[in-house]
């Protein structure tokens, strides 16, 4: 599969994500997170999916596998200010809220220099 149809497809399936996780099935959002996590996608789609998979996790008890996917993400700078909201919603799931306010802040730096 060529890198042009991987990312087309990422876009695909975090449609899907999106869709499972909005009706609150957290065993299909767990699913379809772990085919875009194996795929080469935009890196853009791998934090939303990895952020609301965080979110799913959780719901369903699982905050020692949600804490260390959100680790892997959270490592990373990220260049819009939707990334590091998306990380503020996972670590207020976690109940993390140092990590969430962190995270707030530099989405409002980015917000603002993008105004600039």
């Amino acid at each position: 599969m060529s890198k042009e149809e991987e990312v087309e497809l990422g876009k695909q399936l975090i449609g899907e994500l999106r869709q499972s996780f909005a009706r609150g099935d957290w065993d299909e959002t767990t699913r379809t997170y772990e085919q875009i996590a194996g795929m080469k996608t935009d890196r853009a789609v791998r934090l939303e999916a990895t952020c609301l998979a965080v979110r799913a996790l959780v719901a369903i008890q699982q905050r020692s596998a949600a804490r260390h996917l959100l680790k892997i993400v959270a490592k990373a700078e990220y260049k819009k200010p939707a990334h590091y909201e998306f990380l503020a919603r996972a670590y207020l799931d976690l109940k993390q809220y140092k990590g969430a306010a962190d995270a707030c802040n530099r989405a409002e730096e980015l917000r603002l220099a993008e105004m600039k």
